[in-house]
């Protein structure tokens, strides 16, 4: 948040940033790691893949790659389109919600046809030594 002083009104008022340039640079983070995250899902890539976006000893990290909940179908291809920012809200230049939408189909084996799932994916943040990694993530499809 941001706090201002008006000093005629003698007030304070607050409000989110609104910085395009650090919108453009969230949003090339967040659809980098969703498309990595759905990868290891979907068991087309391995937990080293997703931990360059986590910080170094992430707890959060842990219990996801300990997790064993990722599913699949078998597949042979998968691609990602459609990438929309759903909401973003900037809290400081180091602080971010971000919600990512992203589109991913899966050529199936056992049709040989396109699956389409929609990935909605809120997340946290943070901004540490020059470099953004996730804090919070709420993925869905």
């Amino acid at each position: 948040f941001t706090m201002e002083y008006d000093a005629v009104a003698n007030s304070y008022s607050s409000g989110l940033i609104s910085n395009d340039a650090l919108l453009d640079e969230c949003r090339e983070f967040a659809y980098a790691f969703v498309e990595q995250y759905a990868l290891f899902c979907l068991r087309d890539a391995e937990k080293e893949a997703i931990k360059p976006y986590f910080p170094e000893k992430s707890e959060y990290y842990k219990l996801i790659s300990s997790l064993d909940t990722r599913w699949t179908n078998k597949h042979s291809k998968v691609s990602f389109q459609k990438h929309e920012v759903k909401e973003f809200f900037a809290y400081s230049d180091n602080l971010v919600y971000i919600n990512v939408a992203i589109e991913e189909r899966l050529l199936l084996y056992a049709t040989g046809r396109y699956a389409t799932y929609h990935i909605d994916t809120p997340l946290w943040i943070v901004k540490l030594d020059g470099q953004w990694y996730v804090m919070r993530i709420i993925y869905t499809e």
